[in-house]
C-alpha cells in the first residue's frame, strides 16, 4: 500500500495467561501509529509513531511481548486482520 488512506489500519486481538490485549498499527493524520492495550481495563499502554505498516506491526509485537514478559507471560502467535501490504 504506497499511499494508506486516513483510518487504514491492521489489528490483532490475543490472550496469554488470562490477559487479553489488543494490537493496531493505524494510519492517522500524523502518519503511521502502533496502539496496544489491554482490553480488560481499555488501558493502552503503548502509542508510537512509526515510519510504515511493517515496523509498526514488529513493533507491536515487540511491545505486547516485553508487556507480557514482565508478567512472565509469553506472546503467542499474532494473526494480523486487514490487507497488511504496505
Amino acid at each position: 500500500m504506497i499511499n494508506p488512506i486516513m483510518g487504514y489500519s491492521v489489528t490483532a486481538a490475543t490472550e496469554a495467561g488470562g490477559r487479553h490485549l489488543f494490537l493496531e498499527v493505524i494510519y492517522e493524520q500524523a502518519g503511521w501509529v502502533v496502539k496496544v492495550l489491554e482490553t480488560d481495563g481499555n488501558t493502552v499502554f503503548a502509542e508510537e509513531k512509526v515510519g510504515g505498516l511493517e515496523e509498526g506491526k514488529r513493533l507491536a509485537e515487540e511491545i505486547a511481548s516485553n508487556y507480557l514478559a514482565d508478567k512472565n507471560l509469553k506472546l503467542p502467535a499474532i494473526n494480523w486482520n486487514g490487507n497488511d501490504k504496505e
